[in-house]
């Protein structure tokens, strides 16, 4: 099997389908934008040896980048093509494979109510509903990022074949990171559609604020912040520093080694996140349901205890990880206690549930998603 990967969108779903690649593959490139490239290449060197990447360079036309990997593909006799996201050119790049029949198609499934669904909008609604027509009829083998994404997908493309393949996979650590016992990180770009910040600013300001809470809190807003949204709510967020309070933000999209650091050195996480949520096109979606947040992939990453709202769907080998609260006051006393606490007995549960994903546990699973 040769196996292209093409990925301009969403970097960090690349790593678990690479380390399944590399085991069944004879020979395999990558397809993605620079900056995605940047971001996988401290893993690169150790964990994906003989990959090839052709990299997307900033100013250059998708569709021109789309039509490379194609000639690409016809040169090197590849065999399979999988498109770990379709974020533009739906069109353009149904017509490619509409040209290219002998190439094996599988798709992970981002937002399942978009790829499913006919939008009808604007001219590019209309496009991309003409491209689905064919896409729909012409992939058969579908990635999705969480258990019950993979049940959504079932139901809406049923003579499908879909499997359950994790964003990345969890990897034993060999050294313990220090910990740091007042750092909270919000992971994830400074939005309110994304995350319910208003939640959070009205919880900050009732129980962080307070002066019986003796312990100092740094709380890390790890994303870009580089937006109206973004700006409006550090604003209102800095107006509530105090002594013992602290934020640490940015204004420009988040390095790969910064997110690690910060990840790695924060005692919990915390994602205030928007359950019903827009996706790409404006539709509804809903996360842990028709959509993966990317939260799962950096609590495989970083194994952390993280607050969730209570009617988030987590995933079972998360139920150690993730906590579910109902309100301010909820929140509050599950997450005082752990600040005040060492936890580390929580810490083994946690790795121990995580020690199902990996890469010996979803090679069936691989091999389906490239059954021809």
């Amino acid at each position: 099997m040769k196996l292209i990967i093409y990925e301009t969108t969403h970097h960090e779903n690349l790593p678990a389908i690479l380390d399944l690649a590399v085991l069944r593959s004879d020979s395999i490139a990558v397809f993605l934008d620079e900056l995605s490239y940047q971001h996988l290449h401290p893993e690169i060197k150790d964990n994906w040896p003989g990959v090839e990447y052709i990299i997307r360079k900033e100013g250059e036309e998708h569709r021109k980048f789309i039509s490379s990997m194609f000639e690409f593909a016809q040169k090197g006799h590849y065999t399979h093509l999988h498109l770990c996201t379709i974020s533009n050119n739906y069109l353009y790049l149904a017509w490619k494979l509409l040209r290219t029949p002998h190439v094996h198609v599988s798709l992970t499934v981002h937002e399942i109510n978009y790829y499913r669904s006919y939008l009808f909008k604007d001219f590019r609604d209309i496009t991309e509903c003409l491209a689905k027509i064919y896409l729909h009829r012409r992939i058969r083998r579908f990635r999705a990022l969480i258990p019950r994404m993979k049940i959504e997908i079932e139901k809406y493309f049923p003579l499908a074949k879909t499997t359950f393949i994790p964003s990345r996979f969890y990897v034993f650590p060999i050294t313990k990171n220090k910990i740091s016992k007042n750092k909270i990180v919000i992971p994830g770009t400074v939005e309110n559609n994304r995350r319910n910040y208003e939640f959070a600013i009205n919880f900050i300001s009732i129980y962080l604020v307070k002066e019986e809470f003796k312990l100092p809190v740094n709380i890390v807003l790890l994303g870009n912040s580089d937006s109206n949204d973004g700006a409006t709510i550090v604003q209102r967020l800095k107006k509530l520093e105090n002594e013992g309070l602290h934020f640490t933000y940015y204004s420009a999209p988040v390095t790969a080694n910064e997110y690690a650091r910060q990840m790695n050195d924060a005692k919990l996480i915390w994602s205030p996140i928007n359950l019903l949520t827009n996706g790409s096109r404006g539709q509804k979606e809903i996360y842990g349901i028709t959509k993966s947040p990317g939260l799962n992939s950096d609590l495989i990453q970083f194994p952390k205890q993280a607050f969730v709202p209570a009617d988030f769907n987590i995933p079972t080998y998360f139920k150690q990880a993730m906590k579910g609260y109902v309100d301010e006051s909820d929140l509050w006393q599950k997450m005082k206690k752990l600040l005040q606490e060492e936890n580390l007995e929580l810490l083994q549960n946690i790795e121990k549930d995580l020690s199902v994903l990996t890469p010996v546990h979803f090679t069936n699973a691989f091999d389906i998603l490239m059954q021809t």
